[in-house]
């Protein structure tokens, strides 16, 4: 697990970085989709069962999606919509999640 970490860390700052600067003046707006997964049960004792996807929680087919415009050089805006069905959520009750997500990208 601790050589897997900075692999890890190193693959989301290129996701998350690409994202970032993927809008240009031309092109300002970003449209992305996916699938969202919920684990509830790897929250005690911490990072105990993170990777068990027997646990994940997820609705079949897409259900994320992402809408974003680049407001200048600078900035970019963006937001995003997810939902899932808990049926293995350990002390939670089941049924269907929604998610809201805004995020102000900052360039330097």
């Amino acid at each position: 697990m601790k050589k897997q970490l900075p692999l890890m860390l190193c693959m989301a700052f290129l996701l998350f970085a690409g994202k970032a600067n993927s809008q240009n003046e031309d092109r300002p707006w970003l449209l992305g989709f996916g699938i969202h997964f919920v684990d509830y049960t790897s929250v005690d004792p911490m990072f105990e069962g993170l990777y068990d996807t027997k646990d994940f929680n997820s609705v079949p087919g897409i259900s994320k999606l992402d809408i974003g415009r680049s407001l200048s050089k600078a900035f970019t805006l963006e937001l995003s919509l997810a939902a899932a069905t808990v049926n293995k959520s350990g002390n939670r009750t089941s049924g269907t999640e929604f998610f809201a997500d805004v995020d102000l990208l900052g360039k330097i």
